[in-house]
């Protein structure tokens, strides 16, 4: 193999299309769920305004004086553990990277879809 070859080598990649959907980067998206076990971020307002109208419609929430929001079991009216309102609302879990979903359909996408 000579130079040319090896160098298009390094330089071809085999890229999933989709890679935006789940590789997270924390800094190009700053605005930030303020729910409390909510790791959604975004790249501008909209995307965080529209979360928080559809991410957490079905959940009752409750403003901490911080400014963070947690989530409210309605059975007993308390906050649930950190993190634990999730796994109600979204009970399918990857076991490799720990991403959520509130159907089985998801899940299997998003094993079709990563690379890992």
């Amino acid at each position: 193999m000579d130079e040319d070859e090896e160098m298009e080598d390094e330089e071809m990649c085999i890229d999933d299309p989709a890679r935006h959907l789940y590789v997270e980067d924390t800094e190009s998206r700053p605005f930030k769920c303020p729910v409390n076990g909510c790791d959604k971020s975004y790249k501008n307002q909209n995307g965080l305004k529209y979360h928080r109208i559809h991410g957490h419609q079905n959940q009752k929430l409750r403003e901490n004086p911080d400014g963070t929001f947690s989530v409210i079991d309605p059975e007993s009216d308390a906050p649930y553990p950190e993190g634990t309102a999730l796994d109600k609302d979204k009970p399918y879990r990857c076991e490799v990277c720990g991403k959520r979903y509130k159907n089985l359909n998801g899940l299997k996408y998003h094993r079709g879809h990563t690379t890992h």
